[in-house]
């Protein structure tokens, strides 16, 4: 995060967070999960609403 604040040109890491990231419930479920990356929780989900 902090090579993308510089990049970028903001002065704190908060900025570039506010403004480049996005926390979904998937994303959170699957870190709890231990599975890694947003994608992994949003295919678990789409897999879910299947059955």
């Amino acid at each position: 995060m902090a090579v993308t604040q510089r990049l970028l040109g903001h002065k704190t890491v908060e900025m570039t967070a506010k403004h480049y990231t996005r926390l979904e419930v998937e994303d959170v479920r699957a870190a709890i999960e231990g599975r890694v990356g947003p994608a992994a929780g949003r295919e678990a989900a789409g897999s879910a609403a299947v059955r």
